[in-house]
This record gives C-alpha cells, sequence and structure tokens, in this order.
C-alpha cells in the first residue's frame, strides 16, 4: 500500500510528524510512505527521511506558501495525480482538517474525521474517541482512496492528572452499519461523578473560566463534585471527562445543584436521576426550571460570590 502524509503548516514538524507515525505505527514497518509538507522548506523536510524494515519514507516539500487549506489544494491535487496513494493521512490541525474535507470532495471520496489510531489487515479500520473518551468506535474504509483526518495532539487540560480510559469498544463494518460487536474493556477507571452524593455542574452561563474557578472552590467548600455541561467543557473549562448528559457521565447524587445550565434534553438524560436538583439561571423560560425540584433566576457569577462569602463566614 503506498500512503500519503499530508502534512500542513504546525509550530513542532518533528513532533507532528512523530505522533503521525504513532497512530499508523504499522505502516511505517510494511508500506511506502510519502510525506506531503505543505508550505514548509527542503531543509526542513531533509531531516525527515526514514528507512524502515520493509517500508520507506520520502518527503516532498511544497514550495508554496499559503494562509488557507484552499490555496493548498491545488497542489495536493498535483501530488496525488502523480504518485496516485491508496491512503492520505491529514495531519489534524484545523488547517489539515479543512484541506482533508476539501480534497476528498473534490476527487469524489469520503473522509473519515478525527482518526486516533488507523490499523492495517486485509482491510483498512480507523478508530476515533467518543462518549468523551469513555468509549472508542471503529469501522472499516470501504471508499478508495482511502482519507483520513488525524486528530493533532492536545497538551492535557489543567487538573488532568491521567489520560481517560476508554470502557468499551465498538466496531462496525460500513459508516451506515450499525454497531456490529462490542466489547467492554477490564480495568477501566470509573469516573468520580458515578459515585458523587453532590454534584455542582456548570453550563455555559457560567460565562468564562473564572467562574468555573470559583464553582470548584464551592464545590470543595462542600465536598462536592464537579461536572460541566457539554459546551461548558467545550470551552475549556475544565476536563472533558466532566461532562455529565447523554454523551457523558449519567449521575445519580443526592444533591445536584445546575449553575448556568439551560437544560437539553441531552443533558437532562445525565441527572433525570438525582434525588433533588437545583438550578440556577437568569433566563426564567429555560427548560431546566421545568425538570428542577427548586429554582433560583439570578446571576450565576453572583450567586457562586454570594455563597463562597457564606462559606468563609462560617
Amino acid at each position: 500500500m503506498n500512503i500519503a502524509l499530508v502534512m500542513p503548516p504546525a509550530p513542532d514538524l518533528e513532533g507532528s510528524f512523530q505522533f503521525l507515525q504513532r497512530v499508523a505505527a504499522d505502516a511505517f514497518s510494511r508500506h511506502r510512505v510519502s510525506a506531503w509538507l505543505c508550505g514548509t522548506g527542503k531543509t526542513a523536510a531533509e531531516g525527515l527521511h526514514w528507512q524502515g524494515k520493509e517500508g520507506a519514507l520520502f518527503c516532498r516539500a511544497a514550495n508554496v506558501q499559503a494562509s488557507g487549506a484552499g490555496e493548498y489544494l491545488s497542489w495536493v491535487r498535483q501530488m496525488y495525480l502523480a504518485e496516485k496513494p491508496d491512503l492520505l493521512l491529514f495531519y489534524g490541525n484545523i488547517l489539515g482538517q479543512s484541506l482533508a474535507a476539501m480534497f476528498a470532495q473534490s476527487i469524489g471520496s469520503s473522509c473519515f474525521m478525527q482518526a486516533t489510531q488507523v490499523a492495517f489487515g486485509q482491510v483498512l479500520f480507523v478508530y476515533k474517541n467518543a462518549c468523551s473518551s469513555n468509549v472508542v468506535w471503529g469501522r472499516e474504509i470501504a471508499r478508495y482512496p482511502y482519507v483520513v483526518s488525524v486528530v493533532a495532539e492536545k497538551a492535557p487540560l489543567s487538573g488532568q492528572k491521567t489520560p481517560v480510559q476508554p470502557v468499551a469498544r465498538l466496531f462496525a463494518s460500513t459508516l451506515s452499519a450499525p454497531v456490529c460487536h462490542s466489547e467492554l474493556l477490564e480495568g477501566a477507571a470509573q469516573n468520580p461523578l458515578e459515585q458523587a452524593k453532590t454534584v455542582f455542574i456548570g453550563g455555559r452561563g457560567l460565562g468564562g473560566a473564572e467562574n468555573a474557578q470559583k464553582l470548584r472552590a464551592l464545590a470543595q467548600a462542600f465536598g462536592a463534585a464537579v461536572g460541566l455541561s457539554r459546551p461548558a467543557a467545550m470551552n475549556g473549562w475544565g476536563d472533558m471527562r466532566e461532562t455529565v448528559g447523554q454523551s457523558g457521565t449519567r449521575i445519580a447524587p443526592e444533591l445536584c445543584v445546575a449553575f448556568g445550565v439551560s437544560g437539553s434534553a441531552a443533558f437532562l438524560a445525565g441527572v433525570r436521576r438525582a434525588k433533588t436538583l437545583v438550578a440556577v439561571n437568569t433566563d426564567r423560560n429555560a427548560p431546566i426550571f421545568r425538570h428542577a425540584d427548586e429554582g433560583l433566576v439570578a446571576d450565576t457569577g453572583e450567586v457562586l460570590d454570594c455563597w463562597l462569602k457564606k462559606c468563609e463566614v462560617s
């Protein structure tokens, strides 16, 4: 199999290349690999030549300097027509993901986005994390040529001490097929939210990282666990493993206090087993008030400040 690594500009070219090497480790020992370095000079490319037991890496550097995926697309298409690789792995920073999607559309192929692993065998399987990284989803790539965007490495979030261990794997034979095989993984770490008796949850209505830190301080004073709605987690206000909802953790505490959470159906699925649900929100028409046992229409930041002062007095 001929494989092309399409690498748009990245702050750490060598680190990006090593990351792709780990994601598709099989490819680097048994297949012919070309690295297409978009907007990278030949001097930088020279340090990336690699020779394996049966495969080899050949670098191609684009002299064109561009600011967006559209400007690199024609060069990538030229390279594809010249070398006709079977698989194209795009390094998954924002520019790389855009380029992967545009390229796949331009040649009438499909693109699997944000893969975390590529497995080579009689068929090509790709894997990605789902459900707050608690599940690994895999499927067979059926459309040729294969176009895959690989998740770029990210630094651990503040406070994240250990990587999330998935609890299950799901497999499908094609993109549209239902799950055809699943397995639970032994020894997966249990999420502390599942056992907590009191949980304070922050939503988009927190307004920023400062209020998110206040929420954590308040939770610590009450001996409560901290959860987040998906929008709050996506804003980087905590660990994705703290996500509560249909695609996160489903909790059953004695008391759940939701600060600035609007109350989507997906979120409510995660807290429906809470014995007492208290909601704090500025919007008196927020859906969460229809499901809460107690509600307070107020500014979330002001409520956090007030409760923290009460804790100091106590």
